[in-house]
């Protein structure tokens, strides 16, 4: 199976980032590159930068040990 990424986000309820607003989350994605996943992390990001409580992250699917 190809590697794809998704750009994952949310508001959080404070800075510890412990908790998510209800209904805030979003996903981005699948991206076949981890070079076009940081184009739309780095955009979510730029765009949310005024929001203390709101993080994007790039995660990646994890490959198959079986190969199946």
């Amino acid at each position: 199976m190809m590697q794809q990424f998704w750009v994952i986000g949310a508001e959080f309820t404070s800075v510890d980032c412990d908790a998510l607003v209800p209904g805030t989350s979003r996903m981005f994605g699948p991206f076949p590159s981890y070079c076009e996943a940081q184009e739309v992390w780095r955009e979510r990001s730029l765009a949310s930068r005024a929001h203390a409580t709101t993080r994007y992250s790039i995660v990646a699917n994890a490959a198959n040990p079986t190969g199946g």
